[in-house]
């Protein structure tokens, strides 16, 4: 059997389809990581000096590190206040409230001086401030309303946990991106509650990052699928069906093997590819903040989960989502005759869902949001009150997804078994 499997893998990988495809996509997916790197920007709003790639990273870190603890109901307190006495030494909140976010931030560069306006402009300060912002409205607007109203920043945990139930109390609207039942909405709502608290604050740069270029992950599953599209079709196209279908174990262990090897090749290929971009992008962001809760990247999250806690869930469901299409394409080769007509319809699924999802709603956004582009996105995995239920199940999207890809890959893997264990030579 193990020489079978070995047999199998070769001839999956020395098609020229297979290696022409892999290392042209592999290439690709190092272009687009460098070009992730290279293309980080920060400025520096006291010198107003612009940074780039390494450069930006470490500038990015630097202003960050200094805050990095824990967001204890009394430092918080402490810091708006001072923020707030700080920003309006010189002028009244009054002047700065009604202003657009550009006009009080011009005001805040004219009055103060550089030093104090860039440390004021620091990423800390709005997100400290982010419970109470309305309207897009930047940190010195924010500080302006607070002091005017008399708000205590001391209820920083209570203000943000409104801010997320306010969230959560928009997605009973029918006319929502995706209506909630009562079911979902108290799912929810427990989940927010739940969530522990006080937060840590700190550097996670190369987490967040890597959140966002999950969504690569897509190209290496394309590259799987292209290599795996001939298994079976490739047999039926070069007439060795007859020929395998009628030795003594083509029914049985050569199918065995066949999909075996195709697992084997899809898994090796997905851990290269994931490895690629977590290890570039951890190399130059570093691995700081791993620890610390997903809130610090979203602070509306309802997840009570750490930052690489997210990742490795995504990752995690991405893998599923891989071996799901790696079941769908020989399921597809199995029945098809064509290596093209395969491949375009993985293709489709693919990439094509991912560009409709964006504009879809109700049980098409949930559909479509089963799929790679949009199911490894922040938004579904971390952020969103996305949810699929049936009757009083509440899933979250990461379980669903994971559920629906898994009993996919099982489901065609053994119908693809089938289909060509049963197949009639002509």
């Amino acid at each position: 059997m193990r020489s079978l499997i070995c047999f199998e893998l070769k001839k999956i990988i020395t098609r020229k389809s297979t290696w022409v495809s892999a290392v042209a996509l592999y290439a690709l997916l190092c272009v687009l990581m460098a070009a992730n790197i290279l293309q980080a920007v920060a400025y520096d709003n006291e010198t107003g000096q612009r940074y780039s790639g390494l450069t930006a990273i470490n500038y990015e870190k630097s202003i960050v590190k200094p805050h990095a603890g824990l967001l204890t109901t009394q430092l918080v307190s402490e810091e708006i206040t001072g923020y707030q006495q700080e920003a309006f030494a010189t002028v009244s909140p009054q002047e700065v409230v009604d202003l657009s976010s550009a006009a009080a931030y011009d005001l805040m560069e004219e009055l103060l001086p550089a030093a104090e306006c860039a440390r004021l402009q620091s990423p800390y300060y709005g997100y400290l401030l982010s419970p109470w912002a309305q309207n897009g409205s930047g940190a010195f607007q924010t500080a302006a309303r607070m002091q005017l109203d008399g708000t205590d920043p001391s209820t920083f945990y209570e203000a943000l946990q409104a801010k997320t139930l306010r969230q959560l109390d928009a997605g009973l609207d029918p006319s929502s991106a995706a209506p909630l039942t009562n079911a979902e909405y108290d799912f929810w709502k427990q989940k927010v509650e739940a969530l522990s608290t006080p937060f840590e604050y700190g550097y996670a740069g190369g987490w967040q990052d890597l959140l966002n270029c999950l969504s690569f992950l897509v190209f290496g599953m394309l590259a799987i699928c292209i290599g795996l599209t001939p298994v079976f079709c490739g047999e039926y196209a070069a007439r060795t069906d007859a020929v395998l279908l009628a030795t003594r174990y083509g029914r049985t262990r050569l199918i065995a093997a066949k999909v075996a090897a195709s697992l084997l090749f899809a898994t090796a290929y997905y851990l290269l590819y994931a490895a690629t971009i977590a290890g570039i992008i951890l190399a130059c962001y570093g691995t700081d903040g791993a620890h610390l809760p997903i809130q610090v990247l979203v602070s509306t999250s309802p997840y009570n989960i750490t930052v690489s806690q997210a990742v490795w869930l995504g990752m995690g469901v991405s893998y599923v989502m891989t071996l799901g299409f790696t079941g769908l394409t020989l399921l597809l080769s199995s029945r098809l005759r064509s290596q093209v007509a395969v491949f375009a319809i993985d293709a489709c699924l693919l990439l094509i869902t991912g560009f409709v999802g964006t504009s879809a709603k109700g049980l098409l956004l949930k559909l479509f949001s089963l799929f790679p582009i949009n199911g490894l996105s922040v938004g579904v995995l971390v952020k969103n009150f996305l949810s699929y239920s049936a009757g009083p199940l509440v899933l979250e999207p990461a379980t669903a997804i994971a559920l629906t890809w898994f009993v996919a890959a099982a489901a065609s893997i053994a119908a693809a078994a089938l289909i060509f264990r049963r197949h009639q030579v002509a």
